[in-house]
């Protein structure tokens, strides 16, 4: 379970949840100049899939979305990541296997210096290559 804090908004009447996979959407919240107040599902607001990731969009535009008493004034707790070891992409599966591929025949020595370095702890380049195309740049919105 992932909670994101959004800022108000601006021109857009949604917010974009950068985590992928999402499964659920639990709660849904806003300022409201004392506290947090819960937000109703298909009535304050509905879920939907654009360009590969989940957002909340919202049914009103409400002018507390857009105060800036708080810095993040919208809160989404949500649900993310794979149910099950099935459901994990291969270029993962490949990754991994890569990295510990690596480990093994460096034997954590790096490979720009020869050397034990904390540089030893990075993923190593054909492991990023593998799953670069899966990377979120941009967590919340």
């Amino acid at each position: 379970t992932v909670r994101g804090e959004f800022p108000a908004l601006c021109s857009a009447r949604f917010v974009e949840l950068k985590r992928s996979p999402c499964s659920a959407v639990s709660a849904v919240e806003y300022w409201n100049g004392e506290n947090f107040d819960t937000l109703t599902a298909d009535t304050d607001y509905f879920i939907r899939r654009a360009a590969g990731y989940w957002r909340v969009y919202f049914q009103s535009y409400q002018s507390a979305f857009h105060q800036n008493e708080i810095a993040y004034p919208i809160r989404v707790t949500f649900s993310a990541g794979y149910e099950n070891a099935a459901a994990i992409p291969d270029a993962f599966k490949t990754a991994i296997a890569q990295t510990v591929a690596q480990l093994y025949d460096s034997r954590g020595d790096c490979e720009e210096c020869g050397q034990s370095c904390p540089n030893g702890s990075k993923l190593p380049g054909i492991a990023r290559a593998t799953i670069s195309h899966l990377r979120v740049d941009r967590i919340f919105a």
